[in-house]
């Protein structure tokens, strides 16, 4: 089996039982989230206690579109690369392979974040049974040095329906159960204006722009064209920018 050379990559792709390295990861700079303050308080004390005992919670990053949640995990590969984090991306049709994964990094000094992006599951699949199993309760022993992550949009993962008979209560019943096994639970409301602009701010700044009153009536047009989100406000600073690059 080819070897992997986990000090010099920081991640990693789990394809044909393989670990493939992400020759250029993006790193976002954790100075760069807007509005999600708690959130990333809060995972990254649960990524220091992973690293420092191995004691830690695995995590639902869960709640609205384009809020951060895959952006924050990004943002801990950065933070806690040089501390030995590495992260390792996976698909839920991955999760039959899971045990050759283990043999991957078991032996490993590095300790690793296993990221499922957003999660999307059904009653009845398969991959529920098997993600649920791999939390809590399987046979294998997962190893020591390796933590799951997963994003979700999915509501009904963690708070039940506004109607009665909106979900069918045998659905309602699994899907919790599977959210139950994540131990760090954390929620991602949407963004409102304040927050909207805020992260806009920041991404204007990070290219050396100011929010003025004209890249301020900017923002709002676009924000009533595309809403308010961390992603549409970073879709704003790239057509902002490019704007006035090109008048130039």
């Amino acid at each position: 089996m080819e070897r992997v050379n986990f000090d010099e990559q920081l991640a990693f792709r789990f394809q044909s039982g393989r670990l493939v390295p992400i020759r250029h990861p993006h790193l976002v700079p954790p100075d760069e989230l807007v509005a999600v303050e708690q959130q990333k308080e809060a995972f990254f004390k649960n990524l220091r206690s992973f690293l420092k005992t191995g004691l830690a919670n695995d995590v639902l990053l869960w709640g609205a579109r384009g809020t951060g949640k895959s952006a924050l995990v990004k943002a801990a590969l950065t933070a806690f690369a040089d501390e030995g984090l590495r992260l390792v991306q996976v698909y839920k049709a991955q999760l039959e392979q899971l045990s050759e994964l283990y043999e991957l990094v078991r032996s490993s000094d590095r300790k690793f974040l296993l990221f499922f992006d957003d999660l999307s599951l059904k009653s009845g699949e398969d991959e529920l049974y098997l993600l649920r199993s791999m939390l809590e309760g399987d046979l294998e022993e997962r190893p020591s040095n390796l933590l799951v992550c997963a994003t979700s949009n999915r509501r009904l993962l963690v708070a039940p329906p506004e109607r009665e008979g909106f979900y069918e209560e045998e659905e309602r019943d699994e899907l919790f159960a599977l959210a139950e096994r994540f131990g760090l639970r954390l929620y991602f409301p949407p963004f409102g204006q304040q927050e909207f602009l805020a992260a806009v701010e920041t991404h204007l700044k990070a290219l050396g722009l100011e929010l003025n009153p004209e890249a301020l009536n900017e923002a709002l047009r676009w924000a009533s064209e595309h809403g308010y989100s961390g992603r549409s406000a970073k879709q704003f600073t790239r057509f902002y920018a490019g704007e006035l690059l090109t008048r130039a």
